[in-house]
């Protein structure tokens, strides 16, 4: 399903939920609002007065509110949701759109994403415009709206304003490595006043913008280049809760936590050995990584002290051997772990086993 909204020139155009959502889902989208608005925290109310980039003054309006904070900085309209983001959490806020004195046209955008953008791939997110509900993931449609797109209908009036509602949702199935993120919404304001420019005149000032990078698909270690993994997520397939650590051996490491919690996991839930947590170690994985959930019948050695490797199953993280999405790590013939997810510094995610044939 399309819906249509005024393209550049006054002519309708064509846009999917997806490229209009991106205009105003940003992670760390930058911009700037036309006009000399002054940096402030927005508690009700913010106008960015003397808006003149486009033809002739106007002064645009932009109220928001909603649970984190709301701030213009020189038009730069961003919202920065309280506190990380956890699996579960959802969220909203609604900003306010206005003009004073002339009729002006309003075009939004947002800058490309970075690469890698997990969490932006991980974030579903609701945009209503005047009624109209666009939905998609948030890296993605960032990456597709680029080169903008107007809000207004014809020319918005200074009697009227445009709502603009972003919801936004962390699934309770994401990737464990996203959760405790923070992130911020900002999208770019342009505003041209309509009695100085005719609609044939009237031009999309972001139209020249270039396309952004896409993402690679996924990533295979190499020994040559000296890969490392930045994470690994696994779930974890027992039959009851347990107490699981992860520590890492070799290149600078030696029996060093990656991954421990206070509380048990459960069964299938997922779990992140993070090379952040291994101190010396530049944020990696060290050449192995050894998944102890205290099971009869794992190999047995030291827990890190002296020359001894680490008790638990082994995961070869050296690149000697290929590590993909599917894979299981077994005790006795019984899968015990799954890798679900995970990273190559520089290079993106890993690949499943159907990329690597």
């Amino acid at each position: 399903m399309k819906d249509d909204v005024g393209g550049s020139g006054g002519e309708p155009a064509d846009l999917s939920r997806r490229r209009l959502l991106a205009g105003l889902g940003g992670l760390g989208a930058i911009g700037a609002a036309s006009g000399a608005g002054t940096f402030a925290y927005l508690s009700d109310e913010e106008m960015l007065p003397n808006n003149a980039i486009g033809a002739g003054e106007v002064e645009l309006d932009v109220s928001c509110s909603g649970d984190g904070d709301c701030i213009v900085s020189n038009g730069i309209v961003n919202f920065t949701p309280d506190g990380p983001i956890d699996r579960g959490d959802s969220g909203d806020v609604t900003f306010e759109v206005s003009v004073r004195t002339n009729p002006a046209r309003l075009w939004f955008a947002t800058e490309c994403p970075p690469i890698p953008d997990h969490l932006g791939d991980a974030l579903e997110v609701d945009l209503t415009i005047d009624g109209k509900v666009f939905s998609g993931s948030f890296s993605e449609l960032r990456r597709e709206f680029v080169k903008g797109h107007r809000i207004d209908d014809s020319c918005l009036d200074p009697s009227d304003s445009i709502d603009v509602e972003l919801a936004w949702e962390l699934p309770d199935d994401a990737p464990a490595a996203v959760a405790g993120q923070t992130t911020g919404f900002e999208f770019h304001l342009y505003t041209e006043q309509c009695r100085h420019v005719s609609e044939d005149d009237a031009v999309n000032p972001f139209s020249g913008s270039g396309s952004c990078d896409e993402p690679p698909e996924c990533a295979i270690c190499d020994e040559d280049d000296e890969d490392v993994y930045r994470f690994l997520e696994f779930k974890y397939l027992g039959s009851e809760a347990a107490s699981i650590v992860a520590r890492t051996q070799g290149k600078g490491t030696n029996g060093e936590t990656a991954f421990h919690q206070e509380e048990n996991v459960d069964p299938g839930e997922t779990f992140v050995a993070d090379g952040a947590n291994v101190s010396g170690n530049s944020g990696a994985l060290g050449a192995n990584l050894y998944l102890d959930d205290g099971s009869d019948g794992q190999p047995q050695g030291s827990q890190g002290s002296g020359s001894g490797r680490p008790a638990g199953v082994k995961v070869h993280t050296s690149c000697s051997v290929d590590l993909f999405v599917g894979q299981e790590f077994d005790i006795d013939g019984t899968a015990r772990y799954r890798l679900v997810g995970g990273e190559i510094f520089g290079k993106g995610p890993i690949c499943g086993s159907e990329d690597l044939q």
